[in-house]
Parts: structure tokens; sequence; C-alpha cells
């Protein structure tokens, strides 16, 4: 035995709905400005390690990653990394190869870093980036840390450069640990919601080395109240107060928490990438 320890759970980090507000993270954070910059609009992979996504969501299908080392619904693992057909990413929480959000969670974090730009709903920070449904919650938006660890290492074995986890928990193991090492081996940014206590409290896995703990903000670019701090813990803030995001069913809603501002730092990496794809994860 090389180790033993407690298989906590982890927690999506959007608690609370108010009211529908524009998407005025995007003006914040300039990132219409940041669009006209990037002139060859390379796709980078985003996995969004969370509760799924609705593939069938007109603001995300086009954007839906499709895994070329598979051929769907042949029944074989193609690409001979364990998991059969899978096509745009992984169901962990039932060992499936069909990642759909049952919770909402998931929907609402992929619109915010990689909506489709379409005139319609809404835009994501990278609206051309590629999104990888990563299915590690379950529908009361909670997952076993091992479910994680396994999200996170299944997100860095497909090739992404952003992992984006809008989750956390209380307490961290070496096995969360690990896995955020071989994502950050493998050259991808990993990139975590801070908190939601309001306080200098550390989650994980946000407060490990080689993850990002993102910080929530509101349109007064102050700390949000609800947001966690603290010196030597936070590595970037940003929009994370009235965030209008895609849900499940065609829908879209309006949330707060640290879950939102980080996808829009994981969309930020996903335009960093796409502006010069020989920057590495350190660069970024």
């Amino acid at each position: 035995v090389e180790f033993a320890e407690p298989n906590y759970i982890l927690w999506a980090l959007a608690p609370s709905k108010v009211e529908i507000e524009d998407q005025w993270g995007l003006a914040k954070i300039q990132a219409p400005e940041a669009w006209a910059e990037i002139q060859e609009k390379t796709p980078i992979l985003l996995a969004i390690v969370d509760s799924g996504i609705d593939r069938t969501h007109t603001d995300l299908a086009s954007n839906i990653w499709a895994n070329p080392g598979e051929i769907p619904g042949d029944l074989l693992d193609n690409d001979k990394n364990g998991y059969v057909d899978d096509t745009w990413g992984w169901d962990f929480q039932n060992d499936d190869n069909g990642p759909y959000d049952d919770f909402m969670h998931g929907t609402v974090v992929a619109s915010v870093a990689g909506a489709v730009q379409d005139g319609l709903g809404v835009a994501g920070v990278c609206h051309w980036c590629k999104l990888a449904a990563v299915k590690v919650l379950g529908a009361d938006g909670s997952g076993l840390l091992s479910t994680v660890a396994e999200g996170i290492t299944y997100a860095a074995d497909i090739g992404a450069k952003v992992i984006n986890l809008s989750l956390g928990g209380s307490a961290g193991s070496s096995t969360l640990e690990q896995a955020v090492n071989y994502a950050w081996t493998k050259g991808a940014l990993v990139v975590a919601a801070a908190g939601n206590d309001g306080s200098d409290t550390r989650i994980w896995p946000a407060a490990y080395a080689n993850a990002m703990a993102v910080a929530s903000t509101n349109v007064q670019d102050y700390r949000s109240c609800f947001s966690n701090f603290g010196e030597g813990y936070i590595s970037v803030a940003g929009p994370g107060e009235a965030v209008l995001g895609a849900v499940p069913n065609q829908g879209y809603g309006t949330y707060s928490g640290t879950s939102l501002s980080t996808p829009h730092v994981s969309g930020l990496g996903g335009l960093l990438f796409s502006q010069n794809p020989l920057r590495t994860n350190q660069d970024v």
C-alpha cells in the first residue's frame, strides 16, 4: 500500500442566482479588443471538468470537441486510451461516453469560456475554442475527489491546453495533487475556483502550486463579497457576479460565484494559447 487517505467530496462553486444583466464581464476584460488582436484564430481545446455539457445547446454545439481518434458508434476504443467511443468527452460519474449535464453548472461554465459568437444568446471569452466535456459531478453538483482526479488526468491525456475546475472542497489529497501536477507536466494550464466562503480560506484543488486560484470581482472591479482571498493563494481575479450563461434545454440564466470567474480566466488562457500556440503553460 503506497498511501491511504480520505476520499472527500468536492462541490460546484456557483451558489446564487441573481437578476439578469448583460455580459459585462466581456467588456470589463476587453475581450472584443483581444479578439481583434488575434488574426489566426487557432482553436484551442478547453476541458470543462464539471457536471457535463448540454452539447445540443445552440450556443455550444458547434464548439464541442470531436475526438479525432475515435470512430463514433463502432463500440471500439479506437484511440486506445481506455475509453470506448469517447467522441466528445467522458462521464466519470456513470462510466460512459455520454457526459451530458444533469445539473446545469457545467453548461453555464462552458458557455462563459467558449460559447459561439453568432449574434444570439451569449459569447464565450474564447468563442472559437473547442470544449471537451469531462463529467465528474453528479446531478446534485458533487463528486468524489478521486473522480475529479480521474477527470483531470483524462483531460490532460486528450491534449487539453486549459483545464477548467469550477469546483472545490475544504480538503485536498495526494491523489488530487498528483492529477494536477500530471496535467501541468503535460503542458496544461490548470484553472481552479478559489471558493465562495468570503474569507481568507483555501480550498482544493485551487490551493495547489500548479493550479491558478481564481477569485471573483464585480462590475466595479472590487472583490465580490463571497469570494475567498489570501496572500500567496489567489493567482488572479475575474468577473464573477451576475454572469449570464447558457443552461440546458436552450435556456439562459445569470449566476454568481468563483465558478463563473474561473471560465473567464480559462477563456483568456485559450486566447493566449491561440495567439501563440508555442506558448507554454508557464508563459500563460
